[in-house]
C-alpha cells in the first residue's frame, strides 16, 4: 500500500512539472493598434506567424495574446492598411502598433464579370466604391449612398414616400423602351435597395460595352456588381459588430404656407373674381370684416370665435373666420427614423461563416395615423473548403418591408387632394366634433375628404414586400491556373398589397343630418393583390489564369449562363364587408338591391435567358493591354427565328507609366494608362414579354350583364399586327479615357469621353388604314438614339 502511494505522489507530482513546464512556455502579450494619427483601429487582425493563432482588435484597439515564452513575430494586417510584422521580444509584455494607409493600391483585384482584375490592368470603364465610403453615409438606402461616388451613376430621387426606390442610370437616357442597369449581388440578380448597406464590402460600377459584355442581353446600359462581406479564419473565434443610427428627416422645402383665413379667401377670391365673374369662396363683405379681425390671432380668441353660428337664407349654418395651418395640422415636418444592424463573423481555415441581420424604420409624412415603413434584412454566408482542390459556399439573404398608411391608395393621392379647396378660414371638424366636407360658402368639398380619411383611420393600406435568396457555389480548382464554377440560385420575390376603404360622414348645417359620402374614394371596398415571381439562374464557367516567361501574363473565361423567370398575379376585391374595422373578403356583403359586388383578376408570364459567354485578356509586363470577349444570347422574348444574337467587344490599353523612357518621373507618377474599347449589347427589355405575338386582351362590357348578376359581360380584342423580323435592340459604344494616379495614390484622376448608338428600338410603325381594323402595328425604329458625353 505504501509502494501503491508513493507511485500515486510520484505521478501528481511529474504532472504538476508537465503543466508547470506547459505555462512556462506560454505567457500573454497585449498592446494597441493605432493609425498614423493615434486614432485606435478596430477589428485588426493578429496571427502569430507560421500558425492560425491569433487574436482581433477590440473597440479600443487593444487586444491580448497567448505567444511563446522565447518570443513571436506578431502579423498584422487590416484592409486598407499596410501588412505589419512585428517581433515581440522574449519578456516583452506590452507593445504599440503603427499601421500605415495602403497608399499604393494599383495591385487591389476589382470585381468585374465572372472574375476579378488587377485594377491598373482594366482597359474598360469601371469604378469601385469600397465599404468605407459608404459607412458614414446618413441615408436609408444603398442606392442613395451610392448618388455622388461614381461619375456617370445617374442617382434620381423623384419620391419622399418611406422605401421608395430612387431610379438609377448609368451614363444617361438609355432607350425609347425603359431599361436600366443590371444589378447583381454576389453574382445574382437582385435590387440595391433591398441590401443591407453594412453587409457590402465592394461595388463595382461597370460603365461601357467591353466590361459588360460576359453579361449580355440585360447589360447594355450598365452593370452595378455588389460583393458582400464575408467570414474569415480567426481560430474558431467570433466577431460580434453593431452599428446603430438614429436621426429624422426634414423637406428640403419651406412649408411655410399661408395660414391666415383672410389673405387665403381674398387672394382666391381675387383671381377667381377676375377669370370667371363670381366669388370661390361665397362669403360677404360682413365676413371678410371678420376675417380681417382675426388676421393677427395665431390661437382662438374667446372673444373672437374662429367658427360662428348664424341662420341664413331662413337656416341656421356655420361660418369659418379660422387661421388653420392645414399643411402641418396633417403633415409632420420632422420624421424619426432609425437603422440597427448586427453581424456574427468568424471561422477556421476550412469553415467560415457571417451571419448578419438589419432592422430600419422610418415614420412618414402623415401627421395623424402617421404612416410607417419597416425594412428587414438577414443574411447568411458559409464556406467550406473541402479539400485542396474544392470549395462550397452558399449565401442565403432575406428582405421583407411593410409599410402601413392612411389615404386612398397612396400618398401622393393624399398630398394631391388634401389641398384642394382646403383654405385656411376653414377647419377639418366643426363645433359638434363631425367633419367638415361640404360647406354652403364653396361649390367643392374641402380638401376633397382626405382629412376624415386620415383622421378616422379608415382608409388603410399595407404594402408588403418579401424576397428571398439563396445560391450555392462549388469551386473546383484542379490546377493552380484553372478553377472551375458552378453555381445555382433560386430567388422567390412577392408584393402583397391590401388596400380598404369606407364612407366618410360628415354634417354641413348644425341640424342638419350626418351625410356619407359612399362612392369613388367613399365606397366600403377592400381589394387585396399578390405578385409572385419565381427566379431560377444556373453558372457554369471556368477561369484560367498564368504567366509565360514572366512577361506574357493570360487571363480567360468561357461558361454557359442560364436563366427562368415565373411571373403570377391574383386580384380580389369585394363591397360592401359588414365591419368597418376588420378587413377580410369574407365580410363581404349585400347592397340595397342584394347584389354581392367582388371582382378577380390575375394574370401570369414567364421568359427565358440562355447564353454562351468568353473573354481573354492579355498584358505584356503590365504595359500593353489587350482584352476580346462576347457573349452568344438567346431570349424567349422573341420569335424562334430571331432570338439569338451574338454580340462582341474588345478594348485595348498602354500604361505609359511602365515604359522605361517614364523611370524619370516614376516617382510621382504611380499609374498613367490610356485605354480605348468599342463593344456591343442585346437588349431584350422591350415593351412585353411576348413582343412577337398578337395577343388577345379580354374585358368588361359597361353596363351589359345578360343575366349574369352583378358580373359584367366579356368580351375580346385582338392585338395590333407585329412585324415578323422582331429582333434584339442593340447598344453600340466607343470609350476613350485616360487613368492617372500620383502621389502614391494621394491623387487620381480618371477622365472617359464615350459615344453610345442605341439601335433598332421597338416603336410604333406606320398607321395602317381603318378598314383593316387594326391599330398601328409595333415595328423596329430605323433611326437610333446617340449619346457623346464625357464624365
Amino acid at each position: 500500500m505504501k509502494v501503491f502511494n508513493s507511485y500515486v505522489f510520484l505521478l501528481l507530482l511529474l504532472l504538476t512539472g508537465s503543466v508547470s513546464t506547459l505555462s512556462a512556455q506560454n505567457r500573454t502579450v497585449s498592446g494597441k493598434v493605432l493609425d498614423a494619427l493615434q486614432e485606435p483601429l478596430i477589428g485588426v487582425s493578429i496571427v502569430i506567424d507560421g500558425t492560425a493563432q491569433g487574436s482581433i482588435t477590440d473597440v479600443d484597439g487593444a487586444f491580448e495574446l497567448q505567444i511563446p515564452a522565447g518570443g513571436a513575430t506578431l502579423n498584422f494586417s487590416y484592409v486598407g492598411y499596410l501588412t505589419e510584422k512585428v517581433k515581440v521580444k522574449p519578456g516583452q509584455k506590452n507593445i504599440v502598433v503603427y499601421m500605415q494607409e495602403d497608399a499604393i493600391m494599383l495591385d487591389e483585384a476589382v470585381v468585374i464579370g465572372y472574375g476579378t482584375q488587377k485594377k491598373v490592368n482594366l482597359t474598360g470603364a469601371v469604378a469601385t466604391v469600397g465599404s468605407e465610403k459608404l459607412e458614414n453615409r446618413a441615408t436609408q438606402s444603398l442606392a442613395n449612398m451610392l448618388q455622388g461616388s461614381v461619375a456617370g451613376l445617374n442617382v434620381t430621387t423623384s419620391s419622399g414616400v418611406p422605401g421608395s426606390s430612387p431610379s438609377i442610370n448609368v451614363r444617361g437616357t438609355t432607350s425609347i423602351n425603359s431599361a436600366g442597369p443590371l444589378v447583381l449581388i454576389d453574382g445574382a440578380v437582385g435590387e440595391l435597395d433591398r441590401v443591407n448597406p453594412n453587409d457590402v464590402e465592394s461595388i463595382s460600377v461597370i460603365k461601357d460595352a467591353s466590361a459588360a459584355a460576359v453579361y449580355g442581353a440585360r447589360a447594355a446600359f450598365g452593370v452595378i456588381l455588389i460583393t458582400t462581406k464575408s467570414g474569415s479564419a480567426q481560430d474558431g473565434k467570433a466577431t460580434v459588430r453593431y452599428s446603430g443610427r438614429l436621426g429624422w428627416q426634414a423637406p428640403t422645402t419651406t412649408t411655410d404656407y399661408e395660414t391666415t383665413g383672410y389673405w387665403s379667401v381674398y387672394t382666391v377670391n381675387t383671381f377667381w373674381r377676375a377669370k370667371n365673374g363670381t366669388n370661390y369662396v361665397d362669403y360677404t363683405d360682413y365676413d371678410m370684416q371678420q376675417l380681417l379681425a382675426r388676421v393677427n390671432d395665431k390661437t382662438e380668441n374667446p372673444d373672437r370665435p374662429w367658427v360662428v353660428e348664424d341662420t341664413r337664407n331662413g337656416r341656421r349654418q356655420w361660418v369659418y373666420y379660422g387661421n388653420y395651418d392645414w399643411w402641418h395640422m396633417m403633415y409632420n415636418d420632422r420624421r424619426p427614423t432609425q437603422q440597427h444592424s448586427i453581424s456574427l463573423s468568424g471561422g477556421t481555415k476550412d469553415v467560415k461563416y457571417l451571419v448578419s441581420g438589419a432592422y430600419d424604420y422610418q415614420k412618414g409624412i402623415l401627421n395623424m395615423n402617421p404612416d410607417i415603413y419597416r425594412k428587414y434584412n438577414l443574411r447568411s454566408k458559409i464556406d467550406f473548403t473541402i479539400n485542396r482542390y474544392a470549395t462550397l459556399s452558399n449565401n442565403t439573404s432575406f428582405y421583407g418591408s411593410q409599410y402601413t398608411f392612411q389615404g386612398n391608395g397612396s400618398i401622393d393621392d393624399t398630398i394631391g387632394y388634401s389641398g384642394r379647396h382646403a383654405l385656411a378660414c376653414f377647419p377639418m371638424k366643426n363645433p359638434d366634433g363631425s367633419w367638415l366636407y361640404g360647406t354652403p360658402y364653396l361649390n367643392y368639398k374641402v380638401g376633397n375628404g382626405r382629412h376624415i380619411m386620415l383622421g378616422e383611420g379608415s382608409h388603410r393600406n399595407v404594402n408588403r414586400t418579401n424576397d428571398f435568396s439563396n445560391t450555392t457555389r462549388l469551386v473546383i480548382t484542379p490546377i493552380k491556373q484553372l478553377s472551375l464554377t458552378g453555381d445555382f440560385t433560386y430567388r422567390l420575390y412577392q408584393t402583397r398589397n391590401t388596400h380598404r376603404s369606407n364612407n366618410l360622414f360628415y354634417r354641413e348645417y348644425p341640424d342638419g343630418p350626418l351625410l356619407s359620402y359612399a362612392t369613388g374614394a367613399g365606397l366600403n371596398k377592400l381589394s387585396e393583390s399578390v405578385n409572385t415571381r419565381n427566379y431560377y439562374s444556373a453558372n457554369v464557367f471556368a477561369n484560367y489564369e498564368d504567366t509565360f516567361g514572366e512577361a506574357h501574363h493570360v487571363t480567360g473565361v468561357v461558361g454557359f449562363n442560364y436563366e427562368r423567370m415565373y411571373l403570377k398575379n391574383v386580384s380580389a376585391a369585394g363591397q360592401n364587408l359588414t365591419s368597418t374595422s376588420l378587413d377580410d373578403l369574407d365580410l363581404v356583403g349585400q347592397n340595397a338591391e342584394g347584389e354581392v359586388l367582388t371582382e378577380v383578376g390575375g394574370g401570369q408570364s414567364e421568359y427565358a435567358l440562355a447564353g454562351f459567354f468568353g473573354r481573354v485578356n492579355y498584358d505584356y509586363k503590365g504595359r500593353y493591354l489587350f482584352e476580346a470577349s462576347g457573349r452568344y444570347d438567346g431570349t424567349s422574348r422573341f420569335a424562334a427565328g430571331s432570338r439569338w444574337g451574338f454580340f462582341p467587344s474588345g478594348s485595348v490599353g498602354w500604361r505609359i507609366s511602365e515604359e522605361p523612357f517614364f523611370k524619370p518621373l516614376s516617382g510621382y507618377v504611380d499609374n498613367l494608362k490610356l485605354r480605348a474599347s468599342f463593344g456591343s449589347l442585346g437588349n431584350q427589355n422591350v415593351s412585353s414579354y411576348y413582343t412577337y405575338m398578337r395577343l388577345i386582351s379580354v374585358s368588361d362590357f359597361a353596363g351589359f350583364t345578360f343575366g349574369e348578376g352583378s358580373s359584367m359581360a366579356k368580351y375580346a380584342t385582338l392585338g395590333a399586327p407585329v412585324a415578323s423580323d422582331l429582333t434584339w435592340e442593340t447598344s453600340q459604344q466607343w470609350d476613350f479615357g485616360f487613368d492617372l494616379t500620383m502621389l502614391k495614390n494621394r491623387l487620381n484622376i480618371t477622365v472617359d469621353g464615350y459615344v453610345r448608338n442605341t439601335l433598332n428600338m421597338l416603336t410604333d410603325g406606320v398607321e395602317l388604314p381603318a378598314a383593316s381594323g387594326s391599330s398601328v402595328y409595333r415595328r423596329w425604329f430605323i433611326d437610333n438614339i446617340k449619346l457623346s458625353r464625357a464624365n
